[in-house]
């Protein structure tokens, strides 16, 4: 929920849909790197997040 969309849709289109990083980058109309890096960004961010929610617990 704490995802940005940028984020969140090309997680979505990367793991739940299946697509590759060529298609994302042509459905979304961006750059392929820009799609490497919005992917790598919202992981890592899901990552800290979920980290932060097993302390918490």
């Amino acid at each position: 929920m704490e995802l940005d969309e940028k984020y969140k849709s090309v997680i979505v289109l990367r793991y739940y849909q299946d697509y590759s990083i060529k298609q994302i980058a042509e459905i979304l109309e961006c750059p392929e790197g820009t799609i490497k890096t919005n992917i790598h960004r919202g992981l890592m961010i899901l990552r800290k997040t979920m980290k932060e929610d097993c302390v918490n617990e």
